[in-house]
């Protein structure tokens, strides 16, 4: 080979074979690779570096702390994604911890982080390193629309903003031919157009230009490195197209009222009728008797004392004289003979 030619660039399925021989290699098809890797995914849903999402063993939020730490629970889909992180990481030739750390789970959807779509870019060695050109267009005025839910369908309203317009394009030489690759400007514009700038917490209004060679980063890696992200967006473009499709609830409208007519035949005339005295219910309280009533039965207990005393012992009964003393005063009176 001459001084002149080029050396063929090199491809990840070189890269990959390079890594791994054929009796070690990983993978889902055989038996061999699929034992080995869930060996490794064993040995990585054990660890605590890896990310959440991957552990055998998660912190289980929703119960109390115990001694400052939340308890653990196990996670069944610990071992598969990181079954799925290995596959993904072997067939571009990448290490497994390294797709742990930059893979996200956004709304159940796999998205790269955008610093490990520029390192991909960067070492898959048919670029050149990505580089950014960032151009100052001024002050702007930009519109974008909000959409409402009224009456069963979405009312679109215009709204102006004013921005500081900027534009980034990721550009790279291509090895192989020397061409200059571009990705599609990225503006402040485009941002505001498609709902990023304004979304709640969104980092385009504090750190625009940072976020400007993230999008701009994906757009090139989708355009001309396809095979690299697997079809995978990025986790920011993931949050930005996140969309709220809920409606709006409906206000709640009052029925109009009728005419006075028809209430006045329906309404029944209002008899006022007097009020009532309340009355308080007693309980029946149980009878006490008299102070003569009790003397009475006193008399009496006695006199029955004494008639079973004389009983006992044999005694006559006392004479009527005797018996009308204990009587009431009417009573004697009346037992008394006439002279």
């Amino acid at each position: 080979m001459s001084n002149n030619e080029q050396a063929a660039p090199i491809s990840i399925e070189d890269i990959r074979k390079s890594r791994q021989s054929s009796e070690t290699a990983v993978g889902l098809t055989t038996a061999g690779g699929f034992e080995l890797t869930m060996r490794i995914a064993n040995m990585l849903t054990n660890s605590t570096m890896v990310p959440e999402q991957y552990r055998k063993m998660i912190a289980n939020k929703q119960a109390n702390k115990i001694n400052g730490e939340y308890p653990l629970m196990e996670n069944p889909n610990g071992l598969p994604n990181c079954v799925i992180a290995i596959n993904m990481a072997n067939r571009m030739g990448a290490d497994p911890l390294m797709i742990m750390q930059n893979l996200y789970i956004v709304e159940g959807r796999p998205a790269w982080s955008s610093q490990f779509i520029i390192a991909a870019i960067n070492s898959c060695g048919l670029y050149s390193p990505l580089r950014f050109e960032i151009k100052e267009l001024g002050e702007m005025e930009a519109t974008y629309q909000t959409k409402k839910w009224v009456n069963g369908s979405y009312q679109f309203t215009d709204h102006k903003i004013k921005i500081k317009n900027v534009s980034c394009v990721a550009w790279a030489i291509e090895k192989g031919t020397g061409e200059r690759l571009e990705s599609s400007p990225i503006t402040m514009e485009l941002a505001v157009k498609e709902g990023w700038y304004q979304k709640n917490g969104s980092k385009w209004q504090t750190m625009h230009e940072q976020m400007l060679r993230y999008r701009a980063a994906a757009f090139f890696g989708r355009i001309y490195a396809p095979q690299l992200l697997m079809g995978i967006k990025s986790a920011d473009e993931e949050l930005d197209t996140i969309i709220d499709v809920t409606p709006d609830p409906e206000p709640i409208t009052k029925p109009e009222p009728r005419t006075k007519t028809v209430d006045a035949l329906k309404e029944k005339p209002v008899v006022v009728e007097p009020e009532q005295p309340k009355t308080i219910e007693q309980q029946p309280a149980s009878y006490v008797p008299s102070a003569e009533e009790q003397e009475a039965i006193r008399q009496r207990e006695i006199e029955q004392a004494e008639a079973d005393e004389r009983a006992r012992f044999g005694e006559p009964e006392p004479v009527l004289v005797q018996q009308a003393q204990t009587q009431p005063r009417s009573r004697r009176a009346a037992a008394q003979p006439l002279e």
